[in-house]
């Protein structure tokens, strides 16, 4: 019963599936996917080689890429959509074979690499969209978040909005909070600081399920680093602990001299210590989900029974 709340908490708090069918399917994308596009392009080359037509395997499937950003995100997580796409390629392939008619096989085994690259990237954004869409609900049924210093989360129910996700937030306060500033602007706000947080640029009133892969990536990609950001500000408890193991451990040589092997040795401890610490509170998932909803890093042996 707690592995298996372990593994719906894992999923649901950080968008990740830990469990072993998932682990398995990961594995299989991972491994067996690539050795079938490699297959097809490599057939694919052989028949253009044989019957005196071009082909370039880099700027077809770089072609492939390009169009599955573009695909709506309805039609790019439309799986089955594609899955059909693919077996009648397949049989059109096999009518055009018998028939002898090369420029149609030609066309068929083209459409058939293009939608296996494209069914290969699904696969993928299908994770990014199911994990965006997670993060999106908990953001948006929050007016605050002990885990997440509030001008961040302010930015993120500016973006829900923009896009027609409604939110708990009332009105008047998150006007009041942000104060004037737009979303460009207060991004770009943020990168002088030195904040590693992204701007995207998708026209607003457009709804998450209406952008583009590419559109969604970005907008994604921007309410993720905000979170990031806004983790940090709200409890910079581990940047820290990194800066001070860090501190520690500069000046330290590669070997003690005689006249210093005291010091260094109590540096080496107390670098030894401040990583010991950092990994500890991370090592179990009640530690990290904790941290995420803002408590303290507490080590294995600190949490609760």
């Amino acid at each position: 019963m707690i592995r298996e709340e372990a593994l719906a908490r894992t999923r649901d708090e950080l968008g990740y599936d830990v469990s072993p069918e998932a682990l398995r399917q990961a594995a299989s994308e991972a491994l067996v996917v690539p050795q079938i596009e490699d297959f097809l392009a490599a057939d694919l080359k052989s028949f253009a080689d044989e019957n005196g037509l071009p082909f370039n395997k880099a700027a077809t499937k770089q072609f492939a890429l390009d169009r599955f950003a573009q695909r709506p995100v309805k039609q790019a997580i439309n799986l089955r959509q594609l899955e059909s796409w693919l077996a009648r390629d397949g049989r059109k392939l096999e009518t055009a074979l018998l028939k002898s008619d090369i420029p149609a096989a030609f066309r068929w085994k083209q459409l058939q690499y293009l939608h296996t690259v494209e069914l290969a990237q699904a696969h993928k954004f299908l994770k990014t969209w199911n994990r965006g869409g997670r993060n999106i609900a908990k953001w948006a049924k929050r007016k605050s978040m002990p885990s997440m210093a509030q001008p961040y989360l302010d930015r993120i129910h500016e973006a829900l909005i923009q896009h027609g996700v409604p939110t708990k937030r009332d009105g008047a306060e998150l006007v009041r909070g942000l104060a004037g500033q737009s979303l460009e602007q207060w991004v770009a706000a943020a990168q002088n600081l030195g904040q590693s947080v992204e701007f995207a640029d998708v026209p607003v009133g457009l709804a998450p399920n209406a952008m583009t892969v590419e559109q969604f990536t970005q907008w994604n990609n921007m309410l993720t680093s905000i979170a990031v950001n806004g983790k940090r500000e709200a409890d910079p408890f581990v940047p820290q602990m990194v800066d001070e193991a860090l501190a520690a451990a500069s000046g330290l040589p590669d070997k003690p001299q005689s006249n210093t092997v005291g010091d260094w040795s109590r540096r080496e401890n107390r670098v030894s210590a401040l990583l010991t610490k950092i990994d500890a509170g991370h090592s179990i998932m009640e530690s990290l989900f904790d941290y995420m909803d803002g408590g303290g890093c507490a080590g294995a042996a600190q949490s609760r029974g």
